[in-house]
């Protein structure tokens, strides 16, 4: 897993809020929420979830 999230990071450039993993074959899609502390990642997380798509 973790070897996924420092690709995200190199590929982007930049440590992005948001590093989202489709998952696959017996793998679990995953999203993992960066921030600079449990109430910014809270905040995020929050925001997320009320996106009505």
């Amino acid at each position: 897993m973790d070897w996924g999230a420092a690709y995200a990071i190199e590929h982007a450039g930049y440590v992005p809020q948001v590093i989202y993993d489709g998952g696959g074959v017996g793998k679990e899609a995953m999203v993992r929420i960066l921030g600079r502390s449990a109430a910014e990642v809270a905040d995020m997380a929050v925001l997320v979830g009320d996106r009505r798509v």
